[in-house]
């Protein structure tokens, strides 16, 4: 029996490394039956490789470097927002610099880049921290939303999105004590479909934007179009419906 998962300690794992990974000796030309138990607060990833020492070493390092260069360029996009802020004093730039913080938070901590930074922290908060960072992401999502489209004040529009900044801001201080009770995070079920109905209003209102012509609407639902696709892609590959690929776990940085 080998327990894998969030809660088991780095310090203490054979191969030291975020991945649910073992070690096996396996004889050559047989047949071998593996049974996993899952147990999760939420949708998981069930891919499972198998590789030689050299070949997970290999993988390893190309990860690393892929996600160097992804923090990296966040980096570097907060860095020129925070100054093209400076000079115009648009709150559009410093929304967006935020989304970005949130967002990379957010795919360092589910794909477990707090793990190996962290070791000496306590798993359960940095497991916590999943929900915490995406619904924050969110909250600035929707803020990038109303100041690139700067709806009036008065409208249905900025109405509309100004109820789903302040449902998501719940959502974020409910889950803040999930760090401490954990059995809250099984609530995930049902936040989800405020993630779902967030999306259809910030889809509803570019499209209402184009409708009254706004300027760069157009572009802006492309954007949304082309980012929900990729996420899209990314979801039905984790729930099995799409087959995976050996380097997928590359397209989540870039989404």
């Amino acid at each position: 029996k080998i327990e894998l998962g969030d809660y088991r300690d780095i310090k203490l794992r054979e191969l030291k490394t975020k991945k649910s990974t073992f070690k096996l000796i396996l004889d050559e030309n047989s047949t071998y039956t593996f049974f996993i138990k899952y147990k999760s607060y939420s949708s998981i990833s069930t891919l499972w490789y198998i590789y030689d020492k050299e070949s997970f070493e290999k993988s390893l390092n190309i990860e690393s470097i892929i996600w160097g260069f992804f923090i990296g360029v966040v980096i570097a996009l907060c860095l020129h927002n925070l100054f093209v802020y400076f000079s115009t004093r648009d709150f559009i730039f410093l929304s967006y610099i935020f989304v970005s913080i949130f967002s990379a938070l957010y795919q360092l901590s589910i794909n477990g880049i707090f793990y190996q930074l962290f070791e000496n922290e306590n798993l359960k908060y940095l497991s916590g921290l999943n929900w915490v960072f995406s619904f924050t992401t969110l909250i600035f999502v929707i803020i990038f939303h109303i100041s690139f489209l700067k709806p009036k004040i008065n409208s249905f529009m900025f109405k509309s999105l100004f109820i789903c900044l302040l449902i998501n801001i719940c959502v974020v201080i409910f889950y803040s004590f999930s760090l401490e009770h954990e059995e809250l995070r099984y609530a995930v079920t049902y936040t989800n479909f405020i993630t779902y109905l967030i999306v259809i209003v910030l889809f509803t209102t570019t499209i209402w934007a184009i409708k009254d012509k706004y300027i760069g609407a157009r572009f802006y639902l492309f954007v949304q179009l082309f980012y929900f696709s990729i996420s899209f892609y990314v979801f039905m590959v984790l729930v099995g419906y799409f087959e995976s690929f050996e380097y997928f776990w590359l397209v989540i940085p870039i989404v």
